[in-house]
């Protein structure tokens, strides 16, 4: 779910809309959310190609409110695949994967050298020596986004 984020008095939901079948117009919804599942948009996509997306991904693409336009999206809008905080990516190289997170992280290739602390969203490999930064894993490597830590826990590899 994508949307406005509001904080109610009795509980934190999130606001979108959707296109109301009797009429054909938009109609604003709520739906109360877990605080504790609540991710934020990094701002990167993949280059993932429309023709990639499955007739379901298609269609919940295409039945979302572009907020920049202030319309339905359309085919045309699609630039790739949205990442989020808490997604999960496999890499191309082994069968790792790891969760992506936001916060300080350290982005070493040697641990006994000069250690620089970073802060920003990063891929939470758990070996220490795979570089972290997760512009470098979306823009250069192109991982697939196979799930994310609320929904897929158990996708979360060494």
């Amino acid at each position: 779910m994508y949307g406005d984020l509001i904080h109610e008095p009795w509980e934190i939901v999130i606001q979108y809309y959707i296109k109301d079948e009797k009429t054909g117009c938009n109609k604003r919804v709520k739906s109360a959310v877990d605080p504790n599942t609540v991710c934020h948009y990094t701002g990167l996509t993949t280059p993932t190609k429309w023709e990639q997306f499955s007739d379901i991904e298609q269609e919940k693409f295409l039945s979302e409110w572009n907020y920049e336009k202030e319309n339905w999206n359309t085919k045309e809008d699609w630039t790739g695949r949205m990442v989020f905080e808490g997604d999960i990516i496999k890499d191309h190289f082994g069968k790792g994967t790891a969760a992506i997170k936001f916060g300080s992280y350290q982005n070493c290739f040697d641990p006994n050298k000069i250690k620089i602390e970073h802060y920003g969203f990063y891929v939470d490999w758990k070996q220490s020596f795979i570089r972290k930064d997760l512009g470098y894993w979306v823009h250069i490597i192109v991982p697939d986004i196979i799930g994310n830590i609320h929904d897929n826990p158990e996708l979360i590899g060494e």
